[in-house]
């Protein structure tokens, strides 16, 4: 399953500073960026104590679950829509996807604000997938389903005449 959404790409949109402070469990200060930068890029963290690196890690187990549930939540519209799998991921679905990863990340921060960025984002993400789900928006893909056979390959051909096999079980 090719992934819709990267640590590169939440890195830019919505930040490396925002990953570190929603990554970063409430009772603890917030988290180095460049640590959690060099955790989610793979790179060398030998700067950085057993523990930071340890947080880190448990920060970036916390933002890969969130990218999985927001692909799964983004696949069961994409099934329905039928338009899975996908051969390339459409830009519209990578915002989409970060949208909702997002708001996952965020979900123990809300004070209930239903105008907070981050849930309107979530909010018009679910609708537009609604929306392709039942067929009243488009993003321009042709949907994977299963042709219907063509009347040349509906089934085996018969011909007239005679066969070997006709004529022997031609008195049955």
């Amino acid at each position: 399953m090719s992934s819709y959404i990267s640590y590169e790409q939440l890195m830019v949109s919505p930040g490396l500073s925002e990953l570190a402070d929603i990554a970063t469990p409430k009772d603890q200060a917030k988290m180095d960026e460049q640590l959690l930068a060099a955790t989610l890029n793979g790179a060398d963290q030998s700067a950085w104590t057993a523990e930071e690196i340890a947080e880190a890690d448990t920060a970036r187990q916390r933002i890969y679950d969130a990218m999985t549930e927001a692909q799964a939540l983004v696949n069961s519209y994409l099934h329905k829509a039928e338009l899975l799998p996908l051969s390339e991921v459409p830009a519209t679905i990578t915002t989409w996807t970060r949208a909702i990863t997002r708001y996952y990340l965020h979900q123990d921060r809300f004070q209930g604000d239903e105008n907070d960025p981050v849930i309107v984002g979530y909010k018009e993400a679910k609708s537009m997938l609604k929306q392709l789900a039942d067929g009243t928006f488009s993003l321009g893909i042709e949907t994977n389903t299963t042709p219907e056979p063509s009347p040349q390959t509906a089934g085996p051909a018969f011909t007239q005449g005679s066969t070997v096999m006709r004529t022997a079980l031609k008195d049955y």
